[in-house]
């Protein structure tokens, strides 16, 4: 409600307009405000405790504690053992809120699997509420690396990465008559180097060598490659491949591997006919190739 206040003498003569003035608001109306604001705090605690309720919930909770830990394995090798995967996972558990399902990091895993030899693919599944799962992949050890001075099994998987076989996995080659013939096929490459294996370069060179040796050229040929010997010469690595027959391929890691293998096709194609009294196919050179015959 409001009232207008009477004009002195003097703002009459002024003709003056006096301002309105709000008189004091009714007691109804005091009460409904109250009210309002009083709703409106209870609506804002009601929130937050909701707010805080369910973020307690979600970090703190046995609710999405991880409880059971799932491994299975595609194409396995027995090269990671259950227990190995398992205390990779915990490690990633203990760290800050690793323990909660939601926030668990996959990647805390994936990035120390992506980096391992043995393993060819990975895939990491949270099943709520408890569970994580990991299913895996392992690579299947195509040549036997054999290294002076050194002691334990080293094998090269389809990339020409090392895999290093565990004391436990190296029952996977010996126990089983399978895996026995497995083992006994394999190619034997001698490392009489120095080279570093993680070395891109060195890795580059052990898979363009597998992949001429695991492909049509030699297939097609009717060739079997039995023994390859890696050595170096300066920066450059070089290998010699010796065949059932008995004579050798040479190649280095300085010309383009592709390069040497077309040039191995030619020679196969084009120029021999006879294998019997070859010593060896020299590929080394960018753009010649020498055929060394043995003299009676």
């Amino acid at each position: 409600m409001f009232k207008r206040r009477k004009p002195t003498r003097y703002e009459k003569k002024q003709n003056f307009k006096p301002e309105v003035k709000a008189v004091r608001a009714s007691r109804k109306d005091f009460i409904k405000k109250k009210t309002t604001k009083l709703k409106l705090t209870v609506l804002i605690i009601s929130v937050s405790v909701l707010i805080l309720g369910g973020g307690y919930i979600l970090l703190f909770s046995p609710i999405f504690k991880i409880k059971n830990i799932v491994i299975t394995k595609i194409n396995d090798y027995d090269l990671t053992s259950e227990a190995e995967l398992k205390d990779l996972i915990n490690s990633a558990i203990k760290r800050p809120l690793g323990y909660n399902l939601i926030f668990f990091n996959n990647n805390r895993v994936a990035n120390i699997l992506e980096k391992d030899s043995r393993i060819r693919s990975f895939k990491i599944n949270k099943k709520m509420t408890d569970t994580l799962e990991l299913n895996i992949e392992e690579y299947q050890p195509i040549a036997r690396l054999m290294i002076p001075g050194y002691e334990g099994e080293y094998y090269f998987n389809s990339n020409g990465q090392v895999i290093t076989i565990t004391p436990k996995s190296i029952q996977y080659f010996t126990t089983q008559d399978n895996n026995k013939e497995k083992n006994n096929d394999l190619i034997i490459f001698y490392d009489q180097g120095s080279a570093n294996f993680h070395n891109q370069t060195y890795i580059n060179f052990i898979k363009g060598i597998l992949d001429l040796i695991r492909g049509n050229i030699l297939k097609q040929n009717n060739i079997v490659a039995t023994i390859v010997k890696i050595n170096e010469k300066g920066s450059i690595l070089e290998a010699e491949i010796t065949t059932l027959e008995g004579w050798k391929i040479l190649v280095n890691s300085e010309t383009d591997f592709k390069k040497q293998e077309e040039s191995l096709h030619l020679v196969f194609k084009d120029q021999l006919k006879d294998r019997q009294a070859l010593d060896h196919i020299d590929l080394r050179f960018r753009d010649l190739w020498y055929l060394n015959k043995q003299i009676p």
